[in-house]
């Protein structure tokens, strides 16, 4: 008989364990829906975006052949981002998050592999060991995860208020908190925010950033989702747009060390499987230190060139910005009137971006968790439960009506109400 193995480490142990929220996801992914597998499972749960496939693989191939592969494709590339790609993003994050007239410098930006190594890497430089980053909940399940499973940074949630149909921050609670909490090292703020599609209001930003500045604490924020915008009437302006334009110079010279901004090519942009995602601070220290560890966050040196070309063509950012809204509005806009002809079992909140729509059951008196494996098991449709975004209220669901076509997601959602009424 053999000996055993050594043994691994608790962390090993622990990192082996997938998280229940991920196992509906295997189920979905070992056995999917199509035509030829109607008994498969159709997948809401997973914020991925099809509507533009069009689109980018046709871009991505005039792209392939006007730049060829050559030697410097085989290289490392620079460690946290090409110049070119920098000046793009620079480019970019000045017309279409900032929204600022002045040019931003292309050494405040990173390019890291993927936003949850972003996440992570900027949690380990602001926040020691059991140190604790203040967001609102609900908020997206894996970010515990991108945080604490390998640096040990905890969160602490302040839930949204929920009034008139629209989700409302708050402030008292957070100030209570870094108040009592010495632990508490920033504020991370998700706008548009993931799963309400909540667009925070001028007045809540310029609120959460008085708190920045009155405790001394650094915020981070996720706009993952700033091309999306779902509501006509409503415009998203990055975090930093208040900075640029504030017009107290110690304010805004204070707020430069304080903001760290987080995209991505992931949401907005439908290249969830190329991880790609910036970083755009003008804190020294953050950058020093995040540039020092970019090695471990490479992105490869073949999706560095092409990304290059695609973010410097601002008349096809344009199109596609413009396409994209509109067909995230129609696929909502379908999806709303379909939970409006179901009122008497579903409510839900109409959303002002993003690809989702959090809507809740109104019958509520069967375990949340009975009711999800129901619709799992019975309708064969998997969604996000808002247990796992840490809700405070029981029976909310997120589904990503952007991942399919109408007619599957119509069938999702018959077999979901079909569930729910039995």
């Amino acid at each position: 008989t053999l000996p055993p193995s050594p043994p691994i480490s608790h962390r090993g142990l622990a990192y082996s364990q997938p998280s229940e929220f991920i196992k509906p996801i295997f189920k979905c992914w070992q056995n999917p829906y199509s035509k030829q597998n109607p008994q498969g499972y159709i997948n809401l749960g997973v914020a991925e975006s099809v509507l533009n496939k069009d689109l980018l693989v046709q871009k991505i191939a005039d792209i392939r052949k006007e730049h060829l592969v050559d030697s410097n494709t085989f290289g490392y590339g620079d460690f946290g981002g090409s110049l070119k790609m920098k000046q793009a993003m620079s480019a970019f994050f000045q017309r279409h998050m900032l929204k600022v007239d002045h040019e931003l410098n292309p050494d405040h930006f990173l390019v890291y592999a993927g936003t949850n190594t972003v996440l992570e890497t900027i949690g380990a430089v602001i926040c020691n060991e059991d140190e604790y980053l203040l967001l609102d909940s609900p908020y997206y399940h894996a970010l515990p995860m991108d945080f604490a499973r390998r640096f040990d940074v905890l969160l602490e949630s302040v839930p949204l208020v929920l009034k008139d149909g629209q989700y409302h921050v708050d402030f008292e609670t957070f100030r209570t908190l870094l108040t009592e909490n010495k632990k508490i090292r920033g504020i991370l703020l998700v706008n548009p925010h993931n799963p309400t599609g909540k667009l925070y209001t001028e007045r809540e930003i310029q609120g959460l950033l008085d708190l920045c500045l009155e405790f001394n604490v650094h915020l981070i924020s996720d706009e993952v989702y700033a091309q999306s915008v779902l509501d006509p009437s409503k415009e998203f302006k990055s975090v930093y747009h208040y900075v640029c334009t504030e017009k107290d110079a110690e304010r805004a010279k204070r707020l430069e060390g304080l903001v760290s901004i987080i995209y991505s090519a992931s949401k907005d942009w439908g290249l969830n499987g190329f991880r790609l995602a910036f970083l755009y601070t003008r804190n020294q220290q953050i950058l020093a230190s995040m540039q020092s560890v970019a090695d471990m966050n490479l992105v490869s040196r073949d999706t560095m060139l092409l990304m290059e070309n695609f973010y410097s063509d601002e008349e096809f950012l344009q199109k596609f910005i413009k396409t994209n809204q509109e067909r995230l509005r129609k696929m909502a806009a379908k999806l709303m009137a379909f939970l409006d002809e179901h009122s008497d079992v579903i409510e839900y909140v109409k959303p002002d971006a993003g690809m989702f729509v959090y809507f809740r059951t109104k019958k509520r008196d069967i375990d949340q968790v009975k009711v999800f494996d129901s619709i799992m098991d019975e309708g064969r449709v998997m969604l996000a439960q808002g247990r796992f975004f840490q809700d405070v209220n029981t029976h909310w669901y997120r589904c990503c009506f952007a991942s399919m076509e109408w007619e599957d997601l119509e069938l999702a959602f018959n077999r979901v109400i079909k569930a729910l009424q039995k």
